[in-house]
């Protein structure tokens, strides 16, 4: 009886040590912040209005609470370290390398290129259920008809110290926070709320400094919710649940190669 016991309470014990099959994570990447004068918007006195802050104030808040949220969804698929969020001398020494180093422009989107869809109602499933079509948004990835700003990095010594500094294999690179306004389509005519588009341009990059993928991520919101704290929690965690599934497409093509 006691062996049977002491067999059982083995088995239990490497179950719950052993990750399950399918779910470990294997990824280590790094993220870097865009630059605070890569903050674009047509919409500041709305957001000022809307937020009763001042502009360094909400910039501020997008910049840190957009970190955190990607930050968050990238950890799904193992650990991410923020350069953001690294405090220590080093790590702040290699992030001003990284912009001083980074040849910012428009270039046309890297990697495989993505048809323009609809693939995210986050509020809305259906008419029926939400007939109140001025809370509902999409996610629109860019289909290579419009430029993005990219990161073009040829120091590779500099990308192998970011990433050794975390022992990561991926450097994800927020180059560009946009918000614009649509004016061509008028919502709500009479109140003047129109279409505005949060768009965050992006590089993947491997520890060579070749750019797997680059491009941006659009999400369409009404101007009458332009409030920081709105857009921080309802668009920013669908910015990085869009990065991680590029990086998922990524660790999928590189495993059917190997």
């Amino acid at each position: 009886m006691m062996r049977i016991a002491l067999f059982s309470f083995l088995l239990l014990l490497l179950s719950t040590t052993l990750p399950a099959q399918g779910t470990e994570k294997n990824s280590s990447i790094v993220l870097i912040p865009f630059l605070p004068e890569f903050y674009l918007s047509d919409a500041e006195r709305d957001i000022m209005a809307q937020t009763h802050r001042s502009p360094d104030e909400y910039r501020y808040y997008f910049r840190k609470t957009l970190d955190l949220k990607i930050q968050a969804e990238l950890e799904e698929l193992g650990v991410c370290h923020s350069m953001l969020q690294d405090t220590t001398h080093h790590g702040k020494l290699l992030l001003e390398r990284f912009y001083e180093k980074a040849g910012y422009s428009y270039s046309e989107p890297v990697g495989t290129k993505s048809k323009k869809e609809n693939i995210f109602s986050k509020i809305s499933k259906s008419l029926e259920e939400t007939p109140d079509q001025h809370t509902s948004e999409k996610v629109i990835i860019g289909d290579g008809e419009q430029k993005f700003m990219q990161a073009e990095i040829k120091d590779t010594a500099l990308l192998n110290s970011i990433c050794s500094n975390s022992q990561s294999h991926l450097i994800v690179s927020i180059n560009q926070f946009e918000i614009r306004t649509n004016y061509k389509t008028c919502i709500d005519i009479s109140n003047k709320i129109y279409e505005r588009d949060l768009i965050i341009h992006y590089s993947i990059f491997n520890t060579s400094g070749k750019q797997l993928k680059g491009n941006y991520i659009a999400i369409s919101f009404p101007s009458n919710s332009s409030s920081d704290r709105e857009i921080g929690e309802r668009l920013f965690p669908e910015i990085g649940r869009v990065l991680r599934q590029e990086i998922e497409k990524l660790n999928n093509l590189v495993a059917t190669e190997e």
